[in-house]
């Protein structure tokens, strides 16, 4: 690689922003909550600023060191993170909150995280370290390290299903950027899809949420109620919203400042301040896909390839369920969603991004190229003035 430059600005800028508004929002959205379960308004919002600040932590780890470190630890975190999730799902060191029929934190005396928010990038880096390293032409070329990766992804579908469908709908993205034959894609996600539909239909909470997603106003008592009231908190915004710490459906609405965070970004700013939040949130999902396509190297390409199309997707999946175009999935919305693994995972993600940024090569964009055309037209009005 060259020598490394500065991080990607607009990246580091734009994820900062998210992250500031994220904040404002956590503290909006859960201060009654928070006040009623812990008498105290800013229990949420404290805790969320601190794993903001670890967060920051991990950032410049991912950031400065250097990206062959990182892939040399992908296979034994790999392993490490299919060990956390078999003891999440199969032992008494895997708890469920209130809200969840599954268990998804794994507990370790006082510390308590989500083994499966660990996995996602870990997945990522390893296959980018694969694919890298053996060049996928052929089905069995793909099959070992995408068995283990499923693998992983199996044990993670036990418990969210949600982030199991996203890890693998990343997985299959990267595997088409390797030239891998398409003709297997048209088989095998379709019987994947297939398999998932049938494990929903046969597992009856998941059923009873697919219910309730297809018709909430009949379920709003029961299976249908995030979706219902996402739905009025959405509706009741507006265009303007109601302004900051004006939501309404504080105690209506479930996991408001969690899954259901873009609601109350809905409600509180309105149909235009959540479309000056989506176009800023697109902003930093594209200079991602930017900076990782201008990396000089094929793994780091793949890896933040692979590390986009996850924060993409959550988005994308997040968002979605709120407005009741997708099921509820439990999917945080990254850097704006309440939660401590989440939130340091992300950060973790885009520190990664942040280091490629710092060996991509030059590239001019749309603005940069007018700018250098208007400095030549006024250099040349100025020549001509003064001859």
């Amino acid at each position: 690689m060259d020598k490394p430059q500065r991080p990607d600005l607009p990246l580091a800028a734009s994820a900062l922003i998210i992250l500031a508004f994220g904040l404002v929002m956590v503290l909006s959205a859960g201060a009654r909550f928070s006040y009623q379960h812990h008498d105290n308004p800013y229990n949420f919002f404290t805790l969320q600023l601190l794993w903001a600040a670890v967060g920051f932590i991990g950032v410049f780890i991912a950031m400065y060191v250097p990206l062959d470190k990182w892939r040399r630890l992908s296979g034994t975190a790999l392993v490490t993170v299919a060990v956390l999730l078999v003891l999440v799902s199969f032992t008494k060191l895997g708890i469920n909150s209130e809200t969840q029929d599954v268990a998804r934190w794994l507990v370790i005396g006082r510390f308590s995280f989500q083994p499966s928010e660990l996995a996602k990038p870990i997945v990522i880096l390893f296959l980018a370290h694969y694919f890298d390293r053996f060049p996928v032409g052929k089905f069995r070329d793909a099959l070992g390290p995408c068995l283990f990766a499923f693998l992983v992804i199996l044990l993670i579908m036990k418990e969210d299903l949600g982030t199991a469908f996203i890890m693998f709908a990343a997985a299959m993205a990267m595997l088409l950027q390797t030239g891998f034959p398409l003709r297997y894609f048209i088989i095998g996600v379709p019987t994947a899809v297939s398999l998932a539909s049938l494990y929903v239909y046969m597992t009856p909470k998941k059923s009873e949420r697919i219910a309730g997603w297809l018709d909430p106003w009949n379920n709003i008592h029961s299976s249908g109620n995030q979706t219902a009231w996402s739905k009025f908190s959405l509706a009741t915004g507006g265009l303007f919203g109601l302004g900051v710490g004006q939501n309404q459906t504080s105690v209506s609405l479930p996991e408001k400042y969690n899954d259901m965070i873009f609601s109350v970004i809905g409600q509180e700013f309105g149909f235009f301040g959540a479309l000056i939040f989506l176009l800023v949130l697109a902003f930093f999902i594209m200079r991602c896909f930017e900076v990782s396509a201008r990396c000089p190297n094929h793994f780091g390409r793949l890896l933040g390839f692979g590390l986009t199309c996850l924060i993409a997707l959550q988005c994308v999946v997040n968002i979605c369920s709120a407005l009741g175009i997708f099921p509820i999935t439990g999917i945080t919305l990254p850097l704006v969603s309440y939660g401590g693994t989440s939130l340091v995972v992300t950060m973790f993600e885009i520190g990664i991004l942040l280091n490629i940024s710092r060996f991509a090569s030059s590239h001019k964009t749309v603005m940069e190229r007018l700018k250098s055309v208007f400095i030549a037209l006024n250099a040349r009005t100025s020549s001509r003035g003064v001859k």
